[in-house]
Formats: structure tokens, sequence, C-alpha cells
């Protein structure tokens, strides 16, 4: 017993030790390379900050959802400042250097280098202020109608499993919301923006598509399904929303006007064309039917213009053709 006691009076300061260690480092931390942030990640990527400037970090995920609870860090006090607003790391800029800054979330680390530059210092015209991990392949990208508290970019990306997310990102490059578009479809179009600093959004099905008029807060204003493929679109001043469509045989055209709360306004059917003949197909070629028969003919239509004073302008084919064949 003796032997025992002796020999646990001298591992007992090695055990203290070890538990004094642990309970300084805190729960374990798993830390991911920038490079290889799946699943979230600091954003915007490859930023830099001059002295006296600020910077705003967030974290969002790999479908472009902005999370909460996490906790910041940087590695060097004396060359930024930090303060968070709603979950959002703001940084700002004391003296040129550079600082790691850490998010911990979720047991995981993920760490974004900043650079600080001597204020009044001019950046090469090369220089990148701030850069965006894309969710997905990219189906297009505008900048959006400035307005007080709207986005400054817009992008519509689309995901590996064919979900599609258009994101409102801030001058900064601060992703402000991402709106998901309710329906797998794979040919979607950023068809423009709006004057209400939002977009046009066309998820195309084959034989029809529906248009999705975004806001800038990133909320549907409306949306509606309209028969054929989109051929053209303007908007007014007034933010009425004009679209032509046409069946892909060209033989139906409309021209369809939504007011800014989506009623329409009116539905055009714009006229048809038609041939008249009396052939007829027969087993060798054609023989001479004895009438005739009418068909409606493909239509060709100009692109849609809107004038100042919020007028329509479409100009558009409209033909009869008669083809008569005599014995």
């Amino acid at each position: 017993m003796a032997k025992y006691r002796k020999i646990f009076w001298l591992i007992l300061p090695i055990l203290v030790l070890i538990i004094s260690v642990a309970r300084s480092q805190g729960p374990a931390v798993l830390a991911v390379p920038a490079s290889d942030d799946k699943g979230w990640r600091i954003s915007p990527e490859n930023v830099g900050i001059d002295e006296g400037a600020d910077r705003v970090l967030q974290v969002l995920d790999d479908s472009a959802q902005e999370l909460t609870g996490v906790q910041w860090s940087v590695n060097d006090p004396s060359l930024v400042e930090t303060r968070e607003e709603d979950g959002r790391l703001v940084v700002h800029g004391i003296k040129p250097g550079t600082v790691i800054v850490s998010a911990f979330l979720g047991g995981e680390q993920r760490t974004r280098n900043i650079s600080i530059s001597r204020a009044g210092r001019s950046q090469p015209s090369r220089t990148v202020n701030w850069s965006m991990h894309p969710i997905g392949r990219e189906l297009g990208d505008i900048a959006a109608v400035p307005t007080a508290n709207g986005p400054n970019t817009l992008t519509l990306e689309q995901t590996r499993d064919g979900e599609t997310y258009l994101r409102g990102i801030r001058e900064d490059g601060i992703q402000i919301w991402v709106w998901h578009l309710p329906e797998k479809t794979v040919s979607v179009d950023l068809v423009c923006g709006n004057w209400l600093g939002g977009a046009l959004i066309s998820a195309n099905h084959g034989s029809d598509y529906t248009i999705y008029n975004i806001g800038n807060d990133g909320k549907t204003l409306w949306k509606y399904t309209l028969a054929g493929s989109r051929r053209s679109h303007t908007i007014t001043t007034d933010h009425v929303v004009n679209l032509l469509s046409q069946t892909s045989d060209g033989t139906v055209t409309k021209l369809t006007a939504f007011e800014p709360d989506g009623r329409i306004k009116y539905d055009l059917a714009i006229p048809t064309s038609h041939q008249r003949t009396n052939l007829a197909k027969a087993t060798q070629g054609f023989r001479c039917a004895p009438g005739y028969a009418t068909a409606p003919f493909r239509t060709v239509t100009s692109r849609l213009f809107v004038s100042e004073f919020g007028f329509e302008y479409l100009a558009f084919t409209e033909n009869d053709w008669t083809t008569e064949a005599r014995e």
C-alpha cells in the first residue's frame, strides 16, 4: 500500500498540470484552413482596409445563408479595434500590418487575413477590394438600381442540386439578403433590375415561364406564369412591367402588362398571321384540294420599346399568304 501511495504522489503534479492546461485551452476547436472552409466561411474574401477605416465581416454557409452565434477574435489587437453589430464583426484599422480574424462556430474555426494599409497611400488599379465565394454556377449578375437600404449588386447562382438563389450584395461586399427560388428549374434567367432596387427572375419551363418580381429587401413582390416563352420585356418609370410572350410555333403572341402590385393592366393578343392554300399532301407529293384550308402562321416581332412618356412600342408582321394550285 505504501508503494502505491508513493506512486500516486509522484504522478499527482503531472495530473494537475494536464488538467490546468486543458482548462486554459477551453473546449476543443477544429481549425480549418481558409482554402478548405467547406460548410461555412468568413465573407467577404480578399479584403483589405486602410488606417482609420472600417471593414465588416459576416459568416455565410454553402447556401449563402447568414449564420448567427459566431464568436470572433483577432490575433493582434494592436493593429485593429473590433466591435460586433448584429452578429457581424466590424474591424477598424489602427496601423499598417496584417491581422488574422478568427470565427468560432459549432466547435470549428475559420480564419481570414486582413491587410491594413497606410492611410492616403494610393492602391494599384488592379487591387481587389473584396470577393465572394460562389455557391454554384453563376447565371448572371447586374448592378442594382440605387435605393436607401437596398443592395449594390445582384447575383443569381445555382447549386449542383438545382437550387437557385438571388443574392443582394452591399457595396462593401456584405450580403444583406438571399432569395431562394421556390422551384427546382434548370433554366433560370436574371432578366433585369427593377426600379425598386430588386430584379425580375424568369423560371423557364418549356411551354410556359414564371416571372418573379423581387424587391430590394429580397422579398417576392409578385409572380405570374405566362404561356410560351419570353421574347422581350420593358419596365416603365412608373414600375409597369411589360412582357412579350410567344408560343414555340410562333402562332400565338401576347403583350402582357403588370401593375406594380402584380395586377394585370392589359393582356393584348398580337394579330395572327395566316396562310391559305388549296394544296394537300398526297401519297406521292401534293394534290389540289377541292377547297381552301387556312392555318395560323408564325408572327415575326421586334423587341419591346418604351418611350420617356411610358408608352410601349412593338413592331410586328401580319401576313396573309395564299398559295393556290391549278390542275
